[in-house]
């Protein structure tokens, strides 16, 4: 022990005796061929390699991997419910992931030879599916994903619009990361059999055509029949002929039907959430043409799936100063509000496809909200795209005069 403390000698061979009780310098390596059956030895044993960059290997026979491999996730499950009383997470599960990994066998369902999907390429695998599906360019749909620390157990829900709608309940783990990608694992399995993902490569199937081979697929004359490309089906967009050629006109009776919104099933908390429905003016279509029944329309979204009515509720007679304050709303609404507008653009409503009217209405009345439209009008206008410049990793702002 002396000649090791001094560096004379860079080697020990010791019983269990050395992991307790006995001061040794820091070691860059640790071998232990006995089995570890105590969280004890677990904790003694690992604590000599306390060096910088230590190595600390586990001889086992292949045999007895899996059970011992289940031996050591237990260990470490315990040591990383009492490093999270601190707060902070240990790299070290990095190490159990790849033990893992050895242990639950990938999706691979055309052999070893074909494309296969792992636990440490799911969870990747099922952002990028999230990612492709149909939804607003200024929404980004995402899973849902929630643990229990109790029993390291994890419950994925994707978003609404994907045809796997339930909920996906993974087998429990020893950690929670690994409880993560044993649900997303689970998940892809499932897209598969629903056909979400493909044959060649087990990846999602666009949704969405490059324009630069838009132009190259061929629309048939019937617009009303979808058009099948491969895993591509083209519908050619048409507009409602009630919504064309109806921008509102003074003096003459114009139609308010109301935008009623329905929260069918939230993905997030109700309290948290903000609902278009409570609130003390809403919003409605002004038009100079009557807009047939329809039924109601499916809208998803990050909060939820909700169900929009289009509901008419007043006809009304304007004269041209109050649709000049109404037209002005409505470039509000998409120019500062939802942000469509772009500077090569110019608001002509009169050009436009789709030429009716957002307007706001109040709640208690359903009748025109013209405080509300006269405050928006006459906000101050907000520079946007004005910022201060970034310079390396910081803005720098100019002092006030």
């Amino acid at each position: 022990m002396t000649s090791f403390r001094e560096g004379r000698c860079n080697l020990i061979v010791a019983t269990s005796v050395l992991e307790e009780g006995v001061d040794i310098p820091a070691c860059n390596l640790i071998l232990r061929f006995d089995l570890i059956k105590t969280y004890c030895e677990y904790v003694q044993a690992k604590g000599r390699a306390r060096s910088r960059k230590a190595f600390y290997c586990l001889m086992v026979s292949q045999s007895e991997t899996e059970s011992y491999l289940k031996n050591l996730a237990q260990f470490h499950s315990i040591e990383q419910q009492l490093l999270a009383i601190g707060n902070f997470e240990d790299d070290r599960d990095s190490v159990i992931d790849n033990l893992f990994c050895e242990i639950i066998p990938p999706y691979a369902p055309y052999g070893e030879n074909g494309p296969r999907i792992t636990l440490l390429s799911s969870i990747s695998l099922v952002n990028r599916y999230c990612g492709q599906l149909s939804s607003d360019p200024n929404v980004l749909l995402a899973p849902k994903l929630t643990t229990k620390k109790a029993d390291k157990s994890c419950r994925l829900i994707l978003p609404l619009n994907s045809p796997l709608r339930e909920e996906i309940i993974a087998d429990v783990m020893p950690t929670k990361r690994l409880a993560k990608r044993a649900v997303a694992l689970k998940a892809c399995i499932m897209l598969h059999k629903l056909k979400e993902l493909d044959d060649v490569h087990l990846f999602p199937i666009p949704r969405l055509i490059p324009e630069e081979e838009e132009e190259e697929l061929p629309i048939e004359d019937d617009a009303s029949v979808p058009q099948h490309h491969g895993n591509v089906t083209i519908c050619k967009r048409r507009f409602p002929a009630c919504l064309s050629n109806c921008r509102p006109i003074p003096r003459q009776p114009n139609f308010v039907y109301l935008i009623d919104f329905m929260l069918m099933k939230p993905c997030l908390d109700v309290n948290k959430l903000f609902l278009p429905f409570v609130v003390e003016t809403k919003l409605a279509i002004l038009t100079s043409q009557v807009i047939p029944a329809i039924c109601p329309l499916p809208l998803i979204t990050r909060a939820g799936e909700f169900q929009v009515n289009l509901c008419g509720v007043d006809s009304i007679i304007l004269d041209d100063s109050q649709l000049e304050k109404l037209e002005k709303f409505h470039q509000f609404i998409f120019q500062d509000v939802i942000f469509l507008w772009k500077r090569q653009l110019d608001f002509d409503l009169q050009a436009s496809d789709l030429q009716y009217l957002i307007v706001p209405l109040q709640s208690a009345t359903e009748k025109l909200d013209f405080v509300l439209v006269e405050k928006m009008i006459n906000a101050p206008t907000v520079e946007w795209e004005k910022r201060p410049p970034f310079t390396g990793n910081k803005f720098s702002f100019e002092p006030k005069e």
